[in-house]
């Protein structure tokens, strides 16, 4: 009898634990899969803010134009305090909250010592404006960058 007792007592507190189990495993499962949703529906539209290149901070403006996983637009450029702005098509793609992507052609002419660049810009939505944060560098196409060029890019979705 005090077997039969032991044993439906042990079955219990196992049903207890494994019921607990479940629910914990249940609600992190809960946590982990809840879908986040998207802030953005595309790039499209203005983001402006600046390109590092070396110590110089320059403006930086860009109008994007999103076709599905498809990008292009202008870029436009000027030395920070000046009121002269270069600009050039680029094309680029998208891979999910990544964007790589290249210079083109100029759209202005006499652009001094500006250079055409490529390279990738990250979403960021966490905070309340979405953010494109990447690096810019050399670029094979005439008037790109050169080997050895680079630096950061940090843009604010405009309005």
């Amino acid at each position: 009898m005090r077997l039969s007792y032991e044993a439906n007592t042990l079955r219990e507190e196992n049903r207890a634990n494994v019921r607990s189990a479940l629910r914990r495993l249940k609600s992190g499962m809960e946590e982990s899969v809840a879908p986040t949703p998207d802030k953005f529906t595309s790039l499209t539209g203005t983001w402006s803010g600046y390109a590092l290149a070396g110590s110089q901070k320059l403006d930086y403006s860009w109008d994007i134009d999103q076709q599905g996983s498809c990008v292009e637009g202008t870029i436009s450029i000027k030395m920070k305090d000046e009121g002269k702005w270069s600009r050039y098509a680029f094309l680029g793609h998208l891979d999910g909250r990544a964007m790589s992507w290249n210079g083109t052609i100029w759209k202005t002419s006499g652009n001094g010592a500006f250079c055409m660049a490529a390279g990738v810009l990250n979403l960021d939505e966490s905070g309340s404006v979405p953010v494109l944060e990447g690096s810019w560098g050399p670029n094979k196409v005439r008037g790109g960058c050169p080997r050895n060029t680079g630096g950061t890019i940090r843009l604010e979705r405009d309005g």
